[in-house]
């Protein structure tokens, strides 16, 4: 009775809600400015930093945070794919793994980033790091609603001096079912429910999305 009542809730909710729209704003930004209940906020800072430096190629690393190991992968392998539209040459996951085998480094350890951002690769160094981070996913079903949350950020550093260049974050939620209010709309809402709450292709969808909007804040750097 508990999980009907907050599904209720929950429709409620997103129902006023309406249609939203995505702004995008500094962490700068004054703490009072307000959401408001039909925006999705991307949060985002570019510092002075990047300019300066024009980061021309950057390793994923491992994605901070909780959440499966394969789940993990897909994070790193959507936020490889989004930075190589903002960034010449990028080294995902697969090829990290080759290159920390090869070189025996362990690229969470600030020594061996430092090791690899002085070390060729390709006829250049990749001295610039990306960070994904896992802020939250979130999966919720309660028979005749069920929804996801996934919540990311990812972040630019400079592997020799620990320089923050940029860094975004940004939530999006997906939902389906309804309210009971006949036999017929039960089934429906349950039979809905039931397909997001298993959709398999819905979290990379998600993480896609989030990446999309972050990597809008992300100046281009393959034109500098």
């Amino acid at each position: 009775m508990v999980k009907l009542l907050s599904a209720i809730l929950i429709i409620c909710g997103i129902a006023l809600s309406g249609c939203q729209q995505t702004t995008y704003r500094s962490y700068d930004d004054s703490p009072s400015l307000k959401t408001k209940s039909d925006e999705r906020m991307v949060r985002y800072q570019v510092t002075k930093s990047f300019y300066r430096l024009a980061p021309d190629c950057v390793v994923v690393l491992p994605a901070r945070g909780k959440a499966k190991q394969k789940d993990k992968t897909l994070i790193e392998r959507a936020a490889a794919r989004h930075l190589r539209g903002k960034i010449a040459q990028v080294i995902g996951p697969a090829e990290r793994h080759r290159l920390t085998r090869r070189l025996a480094l362990d690229l969470t350890d600030p020594a061996d980033q430092r090791y690899f951002a002085r070390t060729p690769y390709k006829g250049r160094v990749c001295p610039y790091l990306a960070i994904p981070s896992i802020r939250g996913i979130e999966q919720n079903f309660a028979f005749i609603w069920a929804s996801r949350r996934v919540h990311l950020g990812l972040e630019i550093v400079s592997a020799l001096k620990g320089d923050s260049l940029w860094q975004g974050d940004h939530s999006t939620d997906r939902s389906d079912g309804g309210l009971p209010l006949s036999p017929f709309s039960l089934g429906s809402a349950a039979l809905r429910a039931g397909r997001l709450n298993s959709d398999k292709d819905m979290l990379p969808s998600m993480i896609d999305d989030v990446f999309r909007r972050i990597l809008v804040t992300l100046p281009d750097t393959r034109s500098y």
